[in-house]
């Protein structure tokens, strides 16, 4: 069987739309299959279009892209929260924990709740405030 490809071109396009847009690029498998490659680094929603050339209708789907997995480097406490800290006082220090791509990781929905953590140990190496 031998498939005829009147152009190069892919014979449809897939764009996505939510907190960034674009339009994904179309690997051609050579056996009539293709891949749509993309790559979205802001969670949320967003809308996938599926568009095939010389078809009126067009398949749109949703996604909805969750943060990544923590990132210690992009999470950060700043410094302003660090001053008029004194020994033996309790103080709640924010903390905003991000992924790679800076995507705020927000606490999961439990029953149960972390309340405090204590740090009894010196930090050691570099740690960046903000």
């Amino acid at each position: 069987l031998q498939v005829y490809r009147p152009s190069e071109q892919p014979p449809f396009t897939v764009k996505y739309d939510g907190p960034t847009t674009g339009c994904a690029r179309i690997q051609d498998s050579r056996d009539s299959t293709y891949v749509a490659v993309y790559s979205m680094t802001v969670s949320g929603i967003y809308s996938m279009q599926i568009s095939v050339q010389d078809c009126m209708d067009q398949n749109v789907l949703s996604l909805h892209l969750f943060p990544a997995v923590l990132y210690p480097g992009t999470s950060f406490i700043r410094k302003s929260d660090l001053s008029n800290l004194m020994a033996g006082n309790m103080h709640m220090i924010p903390i905003q924990v991000l992924d790679f791509y800076s995507n705020i990781i927000l606490a999961p929905n439990t029953d149960s709740a972390l309340s405090e953590v204590g740090c009894n140990m010196q930090p050691r190496g570099k740690i960046d405030v903000f």
